[in-house]
């Protein structure tokens, strides 16, 4: 694939929590588009630093993994509800209950959440709607 004498190269950034994967997709698209036709204006692996360099480079398309983002749209009053249902109904283990208070404590911080904590928050999240939780994100 060429790109047309009208048409510009495609500045794209990768934000993936996993280094590996970053290259990985850097890699295909080098590969299957080519270099002439895109240019990889940066990578990422957490959203804080993502939106800096989005502000800096301007890419024309954001490769934006999402499970990080969809535990961070919960809001700290759902991690703390959740915690307190977790305990009155003796649902969670007790790792997880404690885990859902921090995840609310993390977030009432504007911390960014590590990508193991991402995976947990989503795993918990997923366990307690499925025990009947019902947490408005």
């Amino acid at each position: 694939m060429t790109v047309a004498a009208d048409m510009k190269i495609l500045n794209v950034m990768i934000v993936d929590d996993e280094i590996d994967a970053c290259r990985n997709l850097q890699k295909t698209l080098l590969e299957y588009i080519g270099d002439a036709d895109v240019n990889i204006v940066s990578m990422a692996q957490n959203t804080r630093l993502a939106e800096a360099l989005i502000n800096e480079h301007k890419p024309d398309v954001v490769f934006l993994d999402i499970e990080i983002e969809e535990a961070m749209v919960v809001k700290g009053t759902a991690w703390f509800a959740l915690a307190k249902w977790a305990k009155e109904n003796n649902q969670l283990t007790p790792f997880d209950r404690k885990l859902a208070y921090n995840l609310g404590v993390l977030h009432s911080r504007r911390v960014q959440l590590s990508p193991k904590q991402a995976k947990n928050a989503l795993r918990i999240l997923k366990e307690a709607k499925n025990n009947g939780c019902i947490i408005e994100e």
